[in-house]
């Protein structure tokens, strides 16, 4: 009876471990929080959890959007290692995507049926939030970052506004690091002005908020998505571990953090039909042109100013070509400038001409023709025309035959010296300018020509100084790791990078045992470990702490994780250097 339990027992155990060890697949929101459907523009992570740790799993469904591979972690239970891949992933497009399964080696995952929409129940483009509710939901996020825009609907080319708004409770520490944006090729996005900071009070409570405003011209006509911008900022936490021998070289604790917002989705329309060429999209004023000066002498250059202002792209509007220009004038484009106006932006395009004819040039007038955004038609803005004067330029030869000036002959009779002391300072002025046209000695043209030599062959060994030593002194490398090591801890924990102790371990091995970095592995990590005179426990301690350091080296790491890192990180510097 025993043993028919016992074999009993064995196959449940052995059924456990085969349903535990099958490929998963799972879908989450940024914070690891599983969803049943996802939101055009706003990324999610797909993670895969699989007992192969040496391969990849190619995951089905994936191809057509946007995948960044953010994460890779293996986790030892038991002796029984596994691994999981994270993947950062956005769709543009509403509909209901099949995401999987992933397939390894000899493991294939769950697939996954995700719906996406184009706004989840948020605030659509549009976005008729109120700064009281945004403000609230920051309350209950502790920080938000939320996109809105002036419109939903718009033409190809008209000018959409775009805000973007950081809101965190100011009683949280957060210092913005850098925003990170994502504009897609179908639009173009300009920067108004450098983000503003706020201090607002809802309900007896304070709040900080970042604002950026953007200027955005669609491309091209269709549904446009202007993926998620995500923000990277730091949270002073309250220092409450010592570092011991450390301490006085760590500042407070800092957690660097990321946000993401939500995205905007706009129908953009075609322009309707035209037969005439259009120069630009949005509402425009003014038009007008200007000639400096207004007479000029034949062949030279005077300036002819076109300047447009209004509301639209002007950025990237191009300069308008002249139309109907006389013959007897050759123009040419020169530069450009932009400038704020009272009805939005105003650009002027400066034009070189050069008269080639004496006489009065009529310049007619020049157009501007543009879709009016407002109206939804199209209007033509034209100029006064110009008229400029060319005069005939005495002594000036036609540009093809260049005019050569002949030196003036003076006829008036001269008194020629004949004694020898009109003739002698003559003589001794050509004989001071032979003597100040002596060549260079040699010795100083050597000096010279060295000076500059010998600088840069200095500043070129300073720079590689350290590199020479470790190549031809080789004791060196290994005298100064140590060293080395120490200084990269304490500015690896300043930077909060943690995936710098794995590098800074490798670094500290290879220099050690003469090796290559790439040579540097974790199982040499730890058969290092293995042979030294530590304890079995404290050999345990070690290969665990090497695995968790390439993990991190591939992953993310929690703040409180990260902390005990750097802690075991100091201590374990100081174990190597008794070991090696």
């Amino acid at each position: 009876m025993d043993k028919i339990v016992g074999k009993i027992a064995l196959v449940s155990l052995m059924m456990s471990a085969s349903l535990s060890a099958q490929m998963t697949l799972r879908v989450t929101n940024m914070r690891g929080q599983e969803i049943k459907q996802a939101v055009v523009g706003e990324p999610f992570m797909v993670h895969v959890a699989s007992d192969d740790t040496g391969n990849e799993p190619e995951i089905k469904g994936l191809r057509d959007f946007f995948v960044k591979r953010t994460g890779y972690r293996i986790t030892t239970v038991n002796g029984v290692s596994s691994a999981q891949h994270s993947y950062q992933v956005r769709i543009d497009r509403p509909g209901t995507y099949t995401i999987g399964p992933a397939q390894g080696a000899n493991e294939r995952s769950n697939a996954v049926r995700l719906p996406v929409t184009v706004s989840n129940g948020r605030p659509t483009a549009s976005g008729h939030q109120s700064r009281q509710h945004a403000q609230q939901e920051a309350k209950n996020d502790q920080v938000l970052l939320r996109f809105k825009a002036d419109k939903e609907h718009a033409y190809v080319g008209e000018q959409i506004e775009v805000t973007l708004r950081f809101i965190a409770p100011a009683s949280e520490r957060i210092t913005v690091e850098q925003l990170i944006t994502d504009v897609p090729e179908s639009v173009h996005m300009q920067q108004k002005q450098e983000p503003t900071k706020q201090l607002y009070e809802v309900e007896n409570e304070s709040f900080v908020i970042y604002e950026w405003q953007f200027v955005m011209y669609p491309k091209q006509a269709g549904r446009i998505v202007l993926p998620a911008y995500h923000l990277d900022y730091t949270k002073e936490l309250d220092n409450g571990v010592s570092f011991g021998t450390f301490a006085s070289l760590f500042g407070p604790r800092l957690e660097r953090r990321r946000v993401y917002s939500n995205a905007l989705t706009f129908d953009i329309r075609p322009l309707p039909k035209s037969d005439e060429p259009v120069q630009a999209v949005g509402h425009f004023t003014h038009f007008q042109a200007t000639i400096e000066p207004a007479v000029a002498k034949q062949y030279e250059g005077v300036v002819l100013s076109l300047a447009v202002e209004g509301a639209g792209d002007l950025e990237q509007l191009p300069a308008p070509t002249l139309e109907r220009m006389p013959v007897g004038l050759k123009w040419y484009s020169s530069k450009r400038s932009l400038e704020d106006a009272p009805t939005g932006k105003r650009k002027t395009f400066e034009y070189i001409v050069q008269g080639l004819e004496a006489g009065e040039h009529h310049i007619p007038s020049q157009t501007f023709r543009y879709f009016d955004v407002q109206q939804g038609t199209y209007k033509t803005l034209s100029t006064a025309p110009l008229l400029l004067t060319i005069t005939d330029m005495p002594g000036q030869a036609s540009p093809t035959q260049p005019a050569i000036a002949l030196p003036t002959v003076d006829k008036t009779p001269q008194k020629v010296p004949t004694d020898e002391q009109s003739v002698a300072p003559l003589m001794q002025h050509v004989g001071q300018q032979s003597c100040a046209s002596a060549p260079l000695p040699l010795w100083l043209f050597l000096l010279l020509f060295g000076i500059p030599l010998w600088y840069w062959c200095y500043q070129w060994l300073l720079r590689h100084r350290a590199a020479l030593l470790q190549r031809f002194v080789p004791h060196y490398a290994k005298r100064q790791a140590f060293a080395l090591a120490q200084k990269a801890l304490a500015r690896a924990y300043q930077q909060k990078d943690v995936q710098a102790l794995h590098r800074l371990f490798a670094s500290l091995f290879a220099a050690r045992l003469g090796i290559t970095q790439a040579q540097v592995t974790m199982v040499r990590m730890q058969s290092v470990g293995a042979e030294s005179a530590l304890s079995d426990q404290e050999k345990k301690q070690w290969q665990q702490f090497v695995q968790e350091l390439t993990q991190a080296a591939y992953g993310g790491v929690s703040s409180k994780e990260r902390l005990r890192l750097f802690h075991e990180a100091a201590h374990w510097l100081q174990e190597v250097q008794r070991m090696m």
